[in-house]
This record gives structure tokens, sequence and C-alpha cells, in this order.
């Protein structure tokens, strides 16, 4: 046992889970993510986004079983989920929407604008878990979604070519994360991250595959490449999220989140020679800072 708990997807507690390891994890997770939407940018436009993200969530699905197998957390795998069947049906809803939505906008957008917009989340979780948990924010959390609001706002200015169709494809996804992350919450006090990921992906594969069959396109090998390196990021990145934020505290990965849109502005500029305006810059700024701000509030126990 003790060598299938070692390394980076070692149990909460261990040693391993110092905060100087956990920043790591959350910064290679980062990195991560950009590299799924890279991929995703990638895709062929001509593959419908419902099978795309098929496709997306049957390879996370291998990947995370693999790893589930290899260490020997088959009968997690295999056991009736009975109460937790609806559950998991309405968290693969929220996911496949997500996935789809995102595609769709990296499609009609830039990957530093629907990174950084996607950021709304935090407004969108905070309004959700105060309607249906009950949960006020503190004001620290509020201000941090006033400062997200202005920073988007500030983006999408019509000069800093964000359309009207990729906002609201956006905001739909981020809408729907927020719901995806609110129904998460019961499995993480009593599931691995690997087998909450393998679940998601299985039941959202599973909910797709009936869609997708009916405008089936065979996609190319390149295709079937980014989509398969697409679900090993996006299963490698919440694994090592959800254990650098179980080790560490918010207030020293709030940074490191915010880097996420260095590394988008990044590759829009080297890989798909995306504009950035200085007013996007500047919503950028206001967002990161935002989120850096509520993080280190956060260690305050007054906050």
């Amino acid at each position: 046992m003790t060598r299938q708990r070692q390394g980076l997807l070692a149990k909460p507690g261990s040693s391993q889970n110092s905060v100087e390891v956990a920043v790591l994890q959350a910064l290679f997770a980062v990195a991560l993510l950009t590299a799924n939407r890279t991929s995703l940018k990638f895709l062929d436009p001509a593959v419908p986004a419902v099978q795309a993200t098929f496709l997306l969530y049957l390879f996370g699905a291998v990947f995370a079983g693999a790893v589930l197998l290899v260490r020997h957390e088959r009968r997690q795998m295999m056991r009736p989920q009975r109460d937790a069947f609806l559950l998991n049906a309405a968290r693969a809803v929220f996911a496949a929407v997500t996935a789809i939505l995102l595609i769709l906008a990296l499609r009609s957008g830039s990957i530093a604008g629907v990174t950084t917009l996607f950021y709304s989340k935090i407004v969108f979780l905070l309004v959700l878990s105060r309607v249906f948990l009950g949960e006020r924010g503190s004001p620290a959390d509020w201000l941090t979604a006033a400062i997200c609001i202005l920073g988007v706002v500030v983006i999408v200015q019509p000069e800093n070519l964000v359309t009207a169709q990729t906002l609201l494809l956006v905001l739909g996804a981020a809408l729907s994360s927020a719901a995806l992350q609110l129904l998460l919450k019961p499995a993480a006090a009593v599931q691995t991250p690997i087998l909450i990921y393998f679940n998601l992906s299985l039941f959202s594969s599973a909910l797709l595959l009936i869609f997708a069959v009916q405008n089936w396109v065979t996609p190319s090998l390149a295709d079937l490449g980014f989509l398969a390196f697409s679900g090993l990021a996006s299963c490698g990145s919440q694994v090592l999220l959800a254990r650098a934020y179980s080790a560490a505290p918010a207030s020293a990965l709030a940074p490191v989140d915010a880097s996420q849109m260095v590394f988008a502005v990044g590759v829009g500029l080297l890989l798909f020679q995306e504009e950035l305006t200085l007013a996007m810059a500047f919503g950028m700024a206001l967002i990161a800072g935002g989120i850096v701000y509520g993080g280190l509030r956060r260690r305050s126990p007054s906050a």
C-alpha cells in the first residue's frame, strides 16, 4: 500500500503534500489545463462539438481507469453506485455541457479571452452556493467576485474582439461548471479525486454516445491525438488540483490559479497569433488581482 500512495497521487496529509509540493502540483495542473484547451482549439471544426466531447471523456475514462487499476482500486470502480446514480448522471450533464460550450467558444474566440472570461465562474459559484446551499460568502469573496465582474466588463468591450457569441458560450460554460462543482462536493468527502474523475468521464461519455453517433464524422488521426491528449491532460489536471487544494491553503495557490491567464496569453500569441489589446491586458490583470486578493484574505481568520 505504501508504494501505491507515493508520488503526486499521494494520500492527502502525507509528507509529500507540503505547501511547496502543492504549489508545484497546482502549477503543473495549470499547464495541463492550458494544454487541454490548446489541443481543443487545434481540432478540426468539422468534428461536431458533441462528438469531440464524447471522445474527450471516453479517453479520460480510459486513462483514469488505468490509474485505478494500477493502484489496485478495481473494487471501487465496479462498486454499484445505487444512491449515487442520479447524482452521477446530473454531474455528467453539467460536465458535458461545460465541455461542449468551451469547445464552441474556442472555435469562435481566442484562447486567452476564453480562459479569462471563464473566471466568471467565481461569481456563479458564489450565487449558486447562496441560493442552493445557504452559504454566505465572506466580504472578501464578494469583493473578489466584483473585481472579476469588472475585469470581464473591460474585456468584452467591442474593440477587444470578443463577440457576443463567444461571451454567451463562455458564460454558459462557467455557469455549468459552477453547478458541477457544487454537485461534486458530496463525492469529495468519500471518494478519491481519480475515482471522481473516472465516474464523471464514464457517465459523460455514456450520456453523449447517443447524440454523438447521430452526426458522426470520422476524425483524422491528428484529431484523435488531440482528443486523447486532451483527455489525459484533463484527467491529470483535475487530480493534481484536487491534491493541491487538499494540502495547501487557497492563499498559497491563488497566484498559481491566476497564472492560467499568463499561460493562455503566451499560447495565443505564439501558436495562434492572437491579438492582445491593452484593455484586455488590464481586464486580465483585474481578474488575476481579484483572485490573489481573495486567496490572501482567506488566510486571515477574520476574513
